[in-house]
């Protein structure tokens, strides 16, 4: 029988049946794919494959670990074809190697940031990216050309790898004893000169012919900015201006109403705008949390006093994680889609549904109203069920906005009980989980409504 690897996550949980949920997302959703049997549809599928063999290898200390990622690479280079070159076969070989060892390291060192679960989802995406990372620049290099990228993937992976070299670095610039500010000048810089030299055209020009593309979307941008406006407001008056008042977890929902907004118009109107920024809105959170742990003067001060502000119980360990999981659980069912055109919005709406609303719910009616406590947990009843009604009714409102006429026909019996197991898993999740629900909640809610509907 394996060992467990001696583990010093945050509540030091092993649940390693979270290592499967991304996963077994991939599989429904290739197996479901009008295109199952493309190639490029298995690709990012076996990068997932890829990320949860070497989780599986480190949580149980297999010692054949390298042997079992080096079949993994073997059988991702001759299965793919977007990439079909020996060189990308021994990269993707050498990345396996690195991965395991940087897994090792990145769990020794930011442990506490994490429960293991949380970690493993993580893990996993950073995995894909990575690859997805060097798998671009590397078809740039041998071919000339993009042929398996849209134009906004490669801009976001062009932004991803400019981040990327630039956290080496930092790293580089902090161990120097150079000035930080450095990277913060060369940082821009360098993405305008990558950008403009990848896509062969002015990325500013280009930037702004997408976000004035029709009329819809400049109404949408602007609605945006106002939601944005008066968030960043709200953040500055309660952080600056409201000292004595503390900061509780009804208050941080603010944001949960905020980013609602945002997503629920933008799936309804325009949910490719949606998706670009979605993945443009991690790429800053991800560059600012790099900044603040640069320690740059001056910055980092603001930076701090603001996170520390609205820091979660969570946020125990070095990083600060709790806006960057809520941005990723809300979008995390936009880039798991296959098709965002032709896809069920409300699935889409999954992870507005249970931390947008849901979760809000409960904190506002369980802190306000609730005073008997589950057994061996913080929530409450009366919140728990402020969860399950507030899912429930913001399923069936969503359906109606969302598809009009053609809505689900709630009198259907089948429906309803489709409708009640998805609420009641949801909200018994959120009840009892001891991870951040704004990371895994949305994922486990994406896979059961693709199930049931």
């Amino acid at each position: 029988m394996a060992l467990f690897n001696p583990l010093n996550f945050r509540e030091n949980i092993a649940d390693s049946k979270y290592i499967l949920l991304l996963p077994l997302i991939g599989a429904y959703e290739l197996w479901n794919s009008d295109d199952s049997g493309s190639k490029s549809h298995l690709f990012p599928y076996y990068l997932l494959i890829n990320a949860s063999i070497g989780l599986f290898a480190y949580r149980f200390n297999v010692s054949f670990s390298l042997f079992i990622l080096f079949n993994v690479g073997i059988f991702i280079f001759v299965h793919q074809t977007l990439f079909n070159l020996f060189p990308i076969g021994f990269l993707l070989l050498i990345f396996n190697v690195i991965a395991l060892k940087t897994l090792r390291t990145l769990a020794r060192k930011y442990s506490k940031c994490f429960t293991f679960a949380e970690f493993a989802i993580v893990f996993q995406c950073i995995n894909y990216y990575l690859i997805s990372i060097i798998t671009f620049n590397w078809q740039y290099w041998i071919d000339g050309e993009f042929t398996a990228y849209r134009k906004l993937d490669k801009f976001c992976l062009i932004c991803y790898s400019t981040l990327a070299f630039h956290w080496i670095v930092a790293k580089w610039i902090r161990i120097s004893g150079l000035d930080p500010i450095i990277y913060l000048i060369s940082f821009p810089l360098s993405l305008y000169g990558f950008l403009y030299h990848f896509l062969h055209i002015e990325p500013l020009y280009w930037f702004f012919n997408f976000l004035s593309f029709n009329q819809t979307r400049i109404y949408l941008l602007l609605f945006w900015s106002l939601v944005l406006l008066l968030t960043l407001l709200f953040a500055y008056i309660h952080t600056f201006h409201t000292v004595h008042r503390a900061t509780t977890t009804a208050t941080r929902k603010i944001f949960h109403l905020a980013i609602s907004l945002v997503y629920i118009t933008g799936i309804k109107y325009d949910v490719i705008l949606l998706d670009f920024a979605s993945k443009l809105i991690l790429f800053i959170f991800i560059f600012i949390e790099i900044i603040r742990l640069s320690n740059i003067p001056v910055i980092i001060s603001i930076i701090n006093t603001i996170f520390d502000r609205f820091r979660d119980e969570k946020d125990s360990g070095i990083l600060t994680l709790s806006h960057i999981y809520l941005l990723v659980g809300c979008s995390s069912p936009l880039w798991l889609c296959n098709n965002l055109h032709h896809s069920n919005q409300i699935s889409l709406a999954s992870g507005i549904m249970a931390i947008g609303i849901g979760d809000t719910i409960a904190s506002v009616v369980g802190i306000t109203y609730g005073n008997r406590r589950w057994p061996k947990s913080r929530k409450t009843y009366l919140g728990t069920f402020g969860f399950f009604l507030s899912h429930t009714l913001s399923l069936i409102l969503f359906d109606y906005y969302f598809n009009g006429e053609n809505h689900l026909n709630i009198f259907d019996f089948q429906l309803v009980i489709r409708i009640l197991i998805l609420s009641t898993i949801s909200c018994l999740y959120e009840t009892f989980t001891k991870h951040v629900d704004n990371l895994i909640l949305p994922l486990i809610e994406y896979l059961l409504i693709r199930i049931l509907f």
